[in-house]
């Protein structure tokens, strides 16, 4: 028997609850396949926990006092499922709604190739769902997150065998549990943001591969969108990964091109009115230099493969999802592509 746990991490979610929790519950698994569902819900304040108590009072609910962040209450699923003798987890936003054979198909293409760490489905814009919204996240090498494939149109993109990703997307993480008692943990200190991309690094420093499984869908009810806490926080975040995975050579090499991009996104956030929350992800990263080098320790130590290989899954193109040929798109992407063809040919370690 395979063991699955799915997670449902909840915030004030009660309007995409039903969707998605009906979508887990029509799954249609294989007799050696079962699931259970687990919601964690980060103390709420509309009416997600009285509609789960009289609409599904069967699936356990783990109700925090506060809003713990997506990684900490991640982590509680991790821990749940590692204690649970579970084979799986499936880490899964509230607003998505999954096909019927989504957890069926995640088992059987991780049972077939045992050494993916985690998968995702192909992930399908709502309502516009013949519209793909990842098909499997791309990495640049200066940290940023990249949806893959963004609204390409499914009927051009097909994946009929197990296809390796730079990492997958933390909507939909399809997680085997003896490589969670491997790698670890979520970063807590992230709270949220970027928490896919730092446990995909660790991951792929420990000689594991990360996939999107083949002919397998899930719908995500998400909107692009732009804040300050949101830029604050991606930014304290990039910065922070880069500094704790990268090889101290390899972060030499880095310096232009970072010092580049970092003088553009400080031009972004003066124009957005936003450049205070820029500094403030400098100053906090400064504050938590101390915790950062702890981490940065134990990765290095730990590593199994070099920046050279993990270089071969990231990319030099820097294509934001949402933002429709900005300004100086073209001529950056040139200016950083043809910079990380360079670092690469020099990056032997």
């Amino acid at each position: 028997m395979t063991k699955v746990l799915t997670v449902i991490l909840n915030y004030n979610g009660v309007a995409y609850l039903p969707d998605c929790l009906y979508s887990l519950k029509n799954q249609k698994l294989s007799p050696e396949v079962q699931n259970e569902i687990l919601i964690i819900d980060n103390n709420s304040a509309d009416q997600s926990l009285f509609f789960l108590s009289q609409t599904f009072p069967e699936f356990k609910i783990i109700k925090n006092q506060k809003n713990l962040g997506f990684a900490k209450a991640a982590n509680q699923g991790m821990a749940e499922a590692t204690k649970g003798g579970y084979d799986y987890l499936f880490l899964l936003n509230q607003d998505t709604i999954c096909e019927n054979a989504t957890i069926n198909n995640l088992v059987t293409a991780l049972e077939q190739n045992k050494n993916v760490a985690a998968g995702q489905p192909i992930i399908l814009c709502w309502p516009e769902q013949d519209l793909i919204q990842t098909g499997g996240n791309f990495l640049h090498f200066l940290g940023f997150g990249v949806s893959g494939d963004y609204h390409k149109n499914i009927n051009d993109f097909r994946v009929d065998k197990i296809k390796e990703i730079a990492y997958p997307s933390g909507a939909a993480m399809f997680l085997r549990v003896k490589a969670i008692k491997d790698i670890g943990l979520m970063d807590e200190k992230l709270f949220m943001y970027h928490e896919d991309i730092d446990w995909s690094w660790r991951a792929r420093l420990l000689g594991y591969s990360l996939a999107v499984a083949p002919n397998t869908y899930i719908y995500h009810k998400y909107t692009f969108n732009k804040s300050r806490k949101k830029f604050y926080l991606m930014e304290r975040n990039r910065l922070i990964v880069l500094l704790e995975f990268y090889r101290l050579r390899t972060l030499c090499l880095l310096f232009f091109p970072l010092l580049i991009m970092e003088l553009g996104i400080i031009f972004y956030a003066a124009i957005n009115g936003w450049i205070f929350d820029k500094i403030k992800s400098y100053f906090i990263v400064v504050l938590m230099l101390p915790k950062i080098l702890k981490t940065r320790t134990a990765i290095q130590r730990s590593r199994r493969i070099g920046d050279r290989d993990v270089l071969k899954y990231m990319t030099g193109r820097i294509d934001f999802e949402g933002l429709k040929n900005p300004p100086g798109l073209k001529l950056a992407n040139y200016f950083f592509a043809t910079f990380f063809w360079l670092i690469k040919k020099l990056v032997n370690w």
